[in-house]
């Protein structure tokens, strides 16, 4: 699997030192789809009230600084109502060419397993560039939101001639519609360690859904391992279960996708029990990676 990671970074540094350089940057509006609800008895409440409330009134954002620094500066320029995006001005102090990347980012405390090119802009050094990130709408549907109060967002700057990058704090873009509340996704705990929650969501034949919970007191990174229905451990790669992010007191809905092909390679007309491990990387740090223990699931 270690392998398997090296390519999928290799790949991601290549498609990097392509991109093109631009004045205004935009983040892409061909959104993949997301992860629809699977079917179970999972529930879905916001944090401090049983639903969130539906406003007509517009979304909007304060203008002003939310980072400012390692050279790099961040100002919050406004938000983008009619196509859900929050526009940035962001501005590159060093002396090295940058790109900037929505690292990962979340909406009302769900992660969003967003790709990174959604927000992908270069700054020549000493220079300014504007950025939108378009938010997910499909998704904020498929996870119950009917507003957005906040957005979390961890950007990354990538040198674009070294290739070395860093990575900010998480920074909170709050909009008028901010009461503290977040969504919670809740269902049957099959794994709770050290700060590391699993619930079981629910599952439809080939497709189960679960809720991981972090609560470690740090970003955490993860990779879905050792995945094994009915005492059948897959060898297949899905890359969707690779480097999967979650920041502190928040969630990422994550699903385990069988094919057809393992399920009839291995004679599996019913799925009896998934297990699985969980590779966790502290604030993505592959020196202090660990495994957690296996988490179970059991269906009648």
């Amino acid at each position: 699997m270690k392998d398997k990671k090296s390519s999928f970074l290799i790949f991601a540094v290549v498609i990097v030192a392509v991109v093109v350089l631009a004045v205004t940057c935009s983040g892409g509006s061909d959104k993949e789809e997301s992860n629809k609800e699977a079917k179970g008895s999972s529930k879905t409440t916001t944090e401090s009230t049983s639903d969130q409330t539906t406003s007509k009134t517009q979304t909007t954002v304060t203008k002003g600084n939310v980072y400012n620094k390692k050279n790099l500066v961040i100002d919050v320029d406004k938000f983008d109502d009619a196509n859900t995006a929050i526009w940035f001005r962001l501005q590159n102090k060093s002396s090295a060419n940058w790109t900037i990347y929505a690292s990962a980012y979340s909406i009302n405390g769900i992660m969003t397993n967003n790709n990174m090119f959604d927000l992908d802009c270069e700054i020549a050094k000493g220079k300014k560039a504007n950025a939108k990130l378009e938010l997910d709408t499909d998704f904020m549907e498929d996870m119950g939101m009917k507003d957005i109060e906040f957005v979390d967002i961890k950007f990354q700057a990538v040198d674009s001639d070294e290739y070395t990058s860093f990575y900010t704090d998480v920074i909170r873009i709050k909009t008028n519609k901010f009461q503290g509340r977040k969504v919670v996704k809740t269902g049957k705990s099959i794994y709770n360690k050290n700060g590391i929650k699993i619930e079981y969501l629910g599952g439809d034949g080939d497709k189960y859904q679960f809720a991981v919970t972090n609560t470690t007191g740090k970003y955490q990174v993860f990779d879905v391992e050792n995945i094994t229905v009915n005492d059948y451990t897959s060898s297949e790669t899905d890359f969707d279960l690779v480097s999967i992010p979650v920041f502190d007191k928040q969630q990422n809905i994550v699903t385990i996708d069988l094919s057809q092909g393992f399920l009839t390679d291995n004679n599996i007309s019913k799925v009896k029990t998934i297990e699985f491990t969980l590779d966790v990387r502290p604030n993505d740090d592959y020196m202090k990676e660990y495994k957690t223990g296996v988490a179970k699931l059991t269906l009648k």
